[in-house]
């Protein structure tokens, strides 16, 4: 494999040929990539004065006339196109979706602070994906996004069950420490060891949710679009916390590893993952998320 997917305006505005009005969502758009060779990829991001934006759109357009002419217009079917539309769909709703690394990278601060605003995108995208319909034909592809689809649904259905108001910030949400006004010394202990394990459950989960992303697009990668996300590679959590430090993780599955299925089976395994905040299940904890241990 020797081509390089390059932007003709850059990702960033301060990139290469990256001072233009192109919103943000299309810069990674099919229409403003060209596939260039490393020696000409460097010479064009260095020579920009030698290589405006409409020069590379010419090229591109050369190109493609000369690949049709010779090889002629291969249509994709329409299976292709409807994956196409779900695949795209997907990662413009979640891993690159204004929601994702607010919500990911919260989970990792103390008593766990999260914007309405932030949920609101997150359950929009897991309704996005409860809608599907699916063309099952790529079938691991459509089992790894249901795989995101049932972390993401099982994440929120957490947080729903624990976040509170808080009178300090409109608009935000937070993890209440409930076990601080109990006055009985022992009592207080168990909740705060109960507290500390749905906060690190909750950090697991949406370890877990990254991990079912990147393993979305391995699937994507083996069986549809070998260059899909070549440019932004794995997706990625990072905690901004004093208490966690400025931590970037990159979870991904190993083939051993006992794929996600229910959030009860997943406490059998979390301390087998990769990267994994805590372990265990914690019965009081369970019990105040309504999960069923014995399941």
């Amino acid at each position: 494999m020797v081509g390089e997917e390059a932007h003709i305006i850059a990702r960033s505005h301060s990139g290469p040929r990256g001072d233009s009005d192109l919103v943000d969502d299309e810069r990674d758009r099919h229409s403003n990539l060209i596939l260039l060779c490393p020696t000409h990829h460097t010479i064009v991001d260095h020579a920009r004065s030698d290589y405006p934006p409409d020069a590379l759109r010419q090229m591109k357009a050369v190109h493609e006339q000369w690949v049709e002419a010779t090889l002629g217009r291969i249509e994709p079917s329409p299976i292709e196109l409807r994956y196409a539309d779900i695949i795209q769909g997907w990662q413009d709703r979640s891993i690159d979706a204004g929601w994702w690394s607010a919500l990911t990278s919260s989970l990792f601060t103390a008593r766990m602070q999260v914007r309405k605003s932030t949920l609101e995108g997150a359950r929009k995208c897991l309704l996005w994906l409860f809608n599907r319909r699916w063309p099952g034909t790529l079938m691991a592809i459509e089992s790894e996004i249901r795989r995101f689809e049932a972390v993401l649904g099982d994440l929120l259905g957490l947080l729903a069950r624990v976040l509170d108001e808080t009178s300090e910030e409109s608009g935000v949400l937070w993890f209440r420490p409930f076990y601080k006004h109990e006055l009985n010394h022992e009592r207080s202990d168990s909740l705060a060891r109960e507290y500390i394990w749905i906060g690190e459950l909750a950090c697991d989960l949406g370890l877990e949710l990254a991990r079912c992303a990147n393993s979305v697009c391995d699937a994507v990668i083996d069986d549809y679009e070998p260059l899909f996300r070549a440019a932004e590679g794995l997706v990625t959590v990072a905690s901004h916390d004093l208490m966690f430090g400025m931590e970037p993780y990159r979870p991904t599955y190993s083939s051993s590893d006992e794929r996600y299925t229910t959030l009860a089976s997943y406490l059998r395994v979390r301390s087998t993952r990769d990267v994994h905040i805590g372990s265990g299940a914690d019965p009081d904890g369970a019990a105040r998320l309504g999960l069923d241990l014995s399941s």
